[in-house]
């Protein structure tokens, strides 16, 4: 199950935190994985070049497994990348890995400002 709030076209305001959707899968044993996720846009710097208008979203661990995606590298989001305090995480798309980073799978572990 994947779940995107919408409300005509314009922002909701009801967006489910991690922890919501952790505890939606918790109470619902029969669906094996529920994801939420809130599409926007972000500007992208990389080695200290222009920033650049993407295509982003937000997403919950659950996600990717909810969609039955695996990354070609590198990893999807654990509960771990939801806790206080813990080191922002991005995962690229396909086509902006190709695109962006010449499909060079060195760039699993390099920062990026967003």
């Amino acid at each position: 199950v994947s779940l995107r709030v919408d409300a005509g076209g314009r922002e909701s305001g009801l967006n489910p935190s991690a922890r919501e959707v952790a505890a939606l899968q918790g109470a619902t044993p029969a669906v094996a994985a529920i994801g939420a996720y809130h599409p926007f846009e972000e500007r992208l710097v990389l080695d200290a070049g222009e920033p650049e208008r993407v295509p982003s979203l937000t997403a919950t661990p659950g996600y990717f497994e909810a969609h039955r995606a695996q990354p070609v590298v590198g990893r999807t989001f654990t509960a771990d990348d939801t806790r206080p305090g813990a080191e922002a995480v991005i995962i690229l798309g396909y086509g902006a890995w190709q695109m962006r980073f010449a499909a060079d799978p060195a760039v699993v572990g390099r920062r990026v400002l967003v």
